[in-house]
């Protein structure tokens, strides 16, 4: 805890979009703490992301979202729940 785990998270992501790299961005659907579909750091950068539940496959999503365009790096925040 207040490690900085989504600064550091939403920093790669923007060094892969920095160099025209694409970067699918997941957080858990159960913590809504700041919005759904967000990460957003203690300092307050923030960017969308796609939710997840246990019932997600993540495998198959990354696997659809990577035939409509070529994907460079997955990240996910908050894994643990």
């Amino acid at each position: 805890m207040n490690a900085g785990k989504s600064t550091y998270l939403l920093q790669a992501s923007h060094n892969y979009l920095e160099r025209g790299m694409r970067t699918l961005l997941f957080t858990t659907a159960i913590d809504d703490r700041d919005g759904e579909n967000a990460i957003v750091s203690r300092i307050g950068i923030r960017t969308d992301a796609r939710a997840f539940s246990t019932e997600d496959d993540l495998l198959a999503i990354v696997e659809k979202d990577q035939l409509d365009e070529k994907l460079d790096c997955v990240l996910i925040d908050e894994a643990q729940f």
